[in-house]
Parts: structure tokens; C-alpha cells; sequence
């Protein structure tokens, strides 16, 4: 969330089209308020040719980041907490709430060791000094 969605990170790519085209979309600099085609492009996930080359912004690395995971008994109490995290004015490097049945299919995939019996899960990527602000709003 901090850093946008991918397509807010791509600068440029080269892709071949369905028919064989070489394209060059975007640059160094992202396009002025014309037709978002590099935003398309990027959003069809390949779907409309084959990436060769993209162009990224680099950023930096925040100095301490933490992840945090908590677990709540509802879907909804997991909803309010997304809600509230946005409401106070946080924006995570990352946020992620996962239900019951995704939680069991990850776990069953990579044996993460997340709490099954969660109703949900919420995963934060925060840097340190806001992960103690939320604590504090929390109670925590």
C-alpha cells in the first residue's frame, strides 16, 4: 500500500504482442494525462503479449520494517481492524486479511504456521515506529 500496486512502479516495458510487434511503452518518466496503455499493459498480467524488458522505480528500503500478524475470532472484527488501521492515517508497506479457507490453503501449501483456527488473519508490513503507534492505539 505504502508504495502503490505494481503498475505505479513500472516506468516502462517491451513486450511482444499476439501478432509479433515489438512494443515499447513509457520511459524513465511515467506518460503525461493521455490514454494509460503502459497501465493496461501492465494490469493484462500478460495477458495481451509476452514482457520482455520493464523499467522499474527503485526505492529505498525503509530503515526497520516489521511484519505483524493477528488473528481475530470473526471476518468482520478482521474487516474493522483494516478499517481502522487506514482510519488512523498508517499505510503499510503491505496489507493482507486472509478468511478461514485461505488460511487453511496457504497452510496447507507451505506450512507457515498460521493459527487455523483463526477466523482471519491480518498481515502488516509496517515500519518499527508505526507499528508502535498502532500497538498504542490498540492498547497493546
Amino acid at each position: 500500500m505504502k508504495y502503490g500496486l505494481t503498475t505505479n512502479n513500472v516506468l516502462g516495458i517491451e513486450m511482444v504482442t499476439m501478432d509479433g510487434e515489438i512494443l515499447r511503452l513509457g520511459g524513465k518518466h511515467l506518460d503525461s494525462g493521455h490514454l494509460d496503455v503502459l497501465g493496461v499493459m501492465t494490469g493484462s498480467e500478460g495477458l495481451l503479449g509476452v514482457v520482455t524488458e520493464v523499467t522499474v522505480r527503485i526505492l529505498r528500503k525503509p530503515a526497520t520494517q516489521r511484519a505483524l500478524l493477528v488473528g481475530f475470532d470473526t471476518v468482520q472484527e478482521g474487516g474493522q481492524a483494516v478499517s481502522d488501521v487506514i482510519a488512523a492515517g498508517i499505510i503499510p508497506a503491505g496489507m493482507e486479511m486472509m478468511d478461514n479457507p485461505a488460511i487453511n490453503a496457504a497452510e496447507d501449501f507451505v506450512n507457515a504456521g498460521y493459527p487455523r483456527e483463526a477466523a482471519a488473519l491480518l498481515l502488516l508490513s509496517l515500519m518499527a515506529q508505526r507499528l508502535k503507534l498502532m500497538c498504542s492505539l490498540k492498547g497493546l
